[in-house]
């Protein structure tokens, strides 16, 4: 078969189990269409190379939580066949291990002295500024001013005011019914410092992803622990703050575990845990993955 240079399909096939044949979408199953999120002025050469690179890093999580799938580039969008009559739970599983970019950070939690600025100043309908208090181990008090509001877009245009300082960012805590809006400092952990994550089980403790870090990310940690003692740091994951924790102690073993809280009880989160970590041992996607379409395909 000859194909364009328009469109060319470079297929990756992840096959499971015992069987010596690769699955393959000719009886049927389920397509799933992500489109890729391209820079403006983004030329065709560049943006095949993007999707490709994404391509394998999709491979990489599918195969990670044995899920088995029929992997396209196809142009601008990443096809994922689940061959055969996919569950509803591996739907699930791979729509939610393809679409996170995956971008990992360790931040402080700045004192947010920059939106306390807002205080009073903003419509009462729409948002307010709040402030998070906490002890450290030796019983001194901390805390970090936020904006809490009904949505994330309502809390960053109220935040747009203010000037943040040198390297900050605003994080978002998505909570349960209104979101918050933190500052978080310049990132000292990235992926580039992550060399494993796994989710252990444990029926004593909460799922979470155990994070094992590189020797020149072990000494970061070390360092970052040492100089925020008392303060919070978060987990930033895309942007969003996956799991904060208050700094008790200087971290010695180049480990760090971020706890899984979303989820409808402890199975699901542990779930999630799984998940998350494949999602870390892939390392982030090239280019964000909007999930687009799900379809049947039927036997050829």
């Amino acid at each position: 078969m000859r194909l364009s240079r328009n469109s060319m399909i470079l297929a990756v096939v992840l096959a499971f189990g015992c069987s010596k044949k690769a699955p393959d979408m000719s009886k049927g199953g389920v397509e799933l269409t992500f489109a890729a999120a391209l820079p403006a002025g983004t030329g065709e050469a560049r943006a095949t190379e993007l999707v490709q690179a994404a391509r394998k890093v999709v491979v990489e999580r599918l195969k990670s939580i044995k899920v088995t799938a029929v992997v396209k580039a196809d142009g601008q969008e990443l096809k994922v066949g689940l061959p055969g009559k996919p569950s509803a739970e591996t739907i699930a599983a791979a729509k939610a291990v393809v679409a996170p970019v995956g971008k990992l950070e360790l931040r402080e939690i700045d004192d947010g002295a920059a939106l306390r600025e807002l205080t009073g100043k903003l419509p009462e309908e729409e948002a307010s500024v709040e402030r998070d208090s906490w002890a450290d181990a030796n019983g001194g008090q901390h805390g970090a001013y936020f904006i809490e509001a009904a949505s994330e877009e309502i809390a960053r245009k109220h935040a747009a005011q203010v000037t943040l300082p040198a390297d900050a960012m605003l994080v978002v805590d998505p909570g349960i019914k209104n979101v918050r809006l933190f500052v978080a400092k310049a990132p000292t952990i990235t992926e580039e410092s992550i060399k494993g994550a796994s989710a252990p089980e444990d029926q004593y403790l909460p799922p979470e992803v155990a994070l094992t870090f590189s020797e020149a990310g072990a000494t970061k940690y070390k360092d970052l622990t040492k100089r925020a003692f008392g303060r919070k740091v978060a987990a930033v994951l895309d942007g969003k703050i996956a799991d904060v924790t208050v700094v008790m102690q200087t971290a010695t073993e180049g480990k760090a575990t971020v706890t899984v809280s979303s989820g409808a009880d402890k199975t699901a989160r542990q779930l999630e845990a799984r998940r998350l970590a494949a999602v870390l041992r892939s390392g982030p996607l090239p280019v964000a993955l909007t999930f687009k379409d799900e379809s049947q395909v039927f036997p050829k």
